[in-house]
């Protein structure tokens, strides 16, 4: 039995399910960066530009991730589900970092976990005939098990990239006391 460059249906739908979790955990990042560099810049009058920019690379990597997300669960065959509920009301700053950190992990939580069940569920197809039959039918997805493989895999690798920069934001607010 040989193996085709898809994913099972039953593994679509679950990478699909995750996926939708993720863009909800995105949009919900995108939403807050700019609101936590608004309250630093104009109401706490914080004034470490670094701090700014990093926050504003995370807000537009969510962005983008977003994007990336929506456009795998349509090549997969999905519907991006998404609802965006209601922004919790400003808390102090170093709560909201904090809040950004634990959905930075949970999308890299989802990612790596999405990318498991793309690994573990490929097509098997019985021999030339069975490939050829696989071949001709129509999926209703249009990315191959390896190219998701390989989108889950940057994106759970730059979501530690952003676990790392939400921690260095968290200690630039937030300074340890020194000893």
């Amino acid at each position: 039995m040989s193996e085709v460059d898809r994913i099972t249906e039953e593994g679509k739908r679950a990478i699909v399910a995750l996926l939708n979790q993720a863009l909800l955990a995105e949009y919900g990042m995108l939403l807050n960066y700019p609101r936590i560099i608004d309250q630093l810049a104009n109401i706490d009058k914080v004034s470490d530009k670094q701090l700014a920019i990093d926050l504003e690379r995370l807000g537009k990597d969510s962005f983008r991730h977003a994007g990336i997300v929506g456009q795998l669960i349509a090549q997969l065959g999905g519907k991006p589900d998404w609802d965006i509920t209601v922004i919790d009301r400003m808390i102090d700053i170093g709560s909201m970092l904090v809040e950004q950190l634990a959905k930075e992990k949970l999308a890299m939580s989802i990612y790596q976990d999405a990318k498991r069940i793309a690994d573990k569920n490929q097509v098997k197809a019985k021999g030339f005939l069975g490939r050829l039959t696989t071949w001709r039918e129509e999926p209703r997805d249009t990315t191959s098990r390896s190219k998701a493989i390989d989108i889950l895999t940057s994106l759970h690798n730059e979501e530690w990239g952003h676990i790392r920069r939400c921690e260095n934001a968290i200690l630039a607010f937030n300074p340890q006391p020194k000893e």
